[in-house]
């Protein structure tokens, strides 16, 4: 399970089995914007698939997704 892009693809000779990665990061849907981030950062990456407790995949999110997410939060706390 993982995503492929089509940067990925070109750079790696039009095969998807060559451009994805073999143990690709998995976030479970119940963690948190901290958990994705965190993720995110410690491997290099901008866009993480999402899975249920079953292992299936249930979405992917990405780095401008979070930051979506947290500026509509952000300014939600925030208004008088």
């Amino acid at each position: 399970m993982g995503y492929v892009t089509p940067q990925h693809l070109q750079a790696r000779g039009g095969l998807v089995k060559e451009a994805m990665a073999e143990y690709p990061v998995l976030l479970e849907e119940h963690q948190s914007a901290r958990d994705v981030l965190s993720q995110m950062l410690m491997h290099g990456i901008q866009t993480l698939s999402v899975i249920d407790s079953s292992g299936n995949l249930v979405g992917i999110v990405s780095y401008r997704d979070l930051q979506h997410a947290l500026k509509d939060t952000y300014a939600e706390e925030n208004q008088p």
